[in-house]
């Protein structure tokens, strides 16, 4: 059953000048009651909510579990009991401290019938603590008024259910084309899956602004060298004999200072451009080893068939797959394939590459008509 963590007083706390008072029930380590057990809840029953129960939130300080909650209170004289419920059963108990019998309890009718019921029907008849509450006058109100910062809006594009939909399906069936038992290793699958969903939208969206300055819904080859070129990652002058060029800066993990405090930039690592070849190589035409001696116009067939496959535009998921192979190629020092994935997306696609103007998409839409024309101008 739901009960409420906290309690207000009907009138205004302040021209009544309630306390704050915490109500606390310790559990200590030798202790082998209910309180103490895994799952247990703790319950105050104050006599100005008439012994409505309101749950005590569990804590743990030191060796101690212990069971607390603040209160406003209203000034004067007060009665309350504890409950502990583990399961189904509930029972009630007295804190250590001033108290007295139910006899002794002076409440007004109505209180006095609620608090009598309640120890009858759990079948107690024990203590009731007591606690005097003093008016409180030290409270001000501030001069200046605390104005919470704007939420943002939610954004009707991205949070779109159908849109959303769409985009799964979309994740889903370049799954099944993605080579991923070459990009990682088998015990990583599960994070950079998870990671390539979370960033889906901003590969797609990368993938749709080169589709459409390319053949859409294809990318020609010629277009991915302009995307890392785009993007500041490709080297296409000479001078840079190994595999990646650096800047002055030093190599460095995300984070970390200097010696002087300072906090100084990553490595600016660059691709040549045998490297985005090879890249594109090995994920449209992979070489496939024929088993024994095959006919020499079979293997002249099987030559020209790998040089078309070459040649071949990119579809959506061997663009998504160029981009996995760029994450790893630049990751340099960073062991996790999902983190550099992550950081490839956020820092040079989301960075680098989402910055307007953007090319209208898709190419030559303007030279179009119809309600899916005007329809994709209005939202560009």
């Amino acid at each position: 059953k739901f009960c409420p963590r906290s309690w207000m007083p009907a009138s205004c706390w302040i021209c009544d000048r309630c306390a704050t008072v915490e109500y606390r029930w310790t559990v200590s380590p030798r202790d082998s009651g209910d309180e103490g057990i895994s799952g247990a809840r703790v319950f105050v029953r104050p006599s100005f909510t008439n012994f409505e129960a309101i749950e005590l939130m569990r804590q743990r300080g030191g060796v101690c579990v212990f069971f607390s909650a603040h209160l406003l209170v209203p000034p004067g004289k007060h009665y309350h009991i504890f409950e502990s419920a583990v399961g189904k059963t509930r029972t009630l108990r007295a804190q250590e401290g001033p108290g007295v019998t139910l006899e002794e309890v002076e409440l007004e009718q109505e209180v006095q019938e609620a608090l009598t019921n309640l120890c009858y029907h759990a079948r107690y008849d024990g203590l009731i603590n007591t606690l005097t509450v003093t008016a409180s006058g030290t409270f001000q109100i501030p001069e200046t008024v605390y104005t919470p910062p704007p939420r943002p809006e939610p954004d009707p594009w991205t949070e779109d259910i159908a849109r959303q939909r769409r985009l799964r399906q979309c994740f889903e069936s370049d799954l099944q084309q993605i080579h991923l038992s070459d990009l990682c290793h088998q015990e990583e699958e599960g994070e950079v899956l998870e990671t390539l969903w979370d960033r889906y939208g901003i590969f797609y969206d990368s993938y749709a602004i080169f589709a459409g300055r390319s053949l859409w819904p294809l990318v020609r080859q010629v277009d991915m060298y302009s995307l890392f070129e785009d993007v500041g990652l490709l080297d296409r002058g000479p001078g840079f004999p190994g595999r990646v060029a650096v800047d002055n800066s030093e190599d460095v993990v995300d984070g970390e200072e200097s010696p002087l405090g300072s906090a100084r930039r990553p490595r600016r690592r660059k691709l040549l451009l045998q490297d985005v070849q090879q890249m594109l190589l090995q994920t449209i035409a992979p070489h496939r080893r024929e088993e024994g001696r095959s006919p020499a116009f079979q293997r002249r067939s099987a030559k020209l068939a790998q040089m078309t496959r070459e040649g071949a535009a990119l579809t959506r998921s061997q663009f998504m797959e160029v981009m996995l192979r760029a994450a790893i190629a630049l990751r340099g020092a960073e062991a996790s394939t999902a983190k550099a994935l992550r950081r490839f997306a956020d820092q040079t696609l989301s960075g680098q590459l989402m910055r307007p103007p953007l090319s209208p998409y898709p190419r030559g839409l303007h030279l179009g008509s119809g309600d899916v024309h005007e329809v994709l101008l209005a939202r560009r």
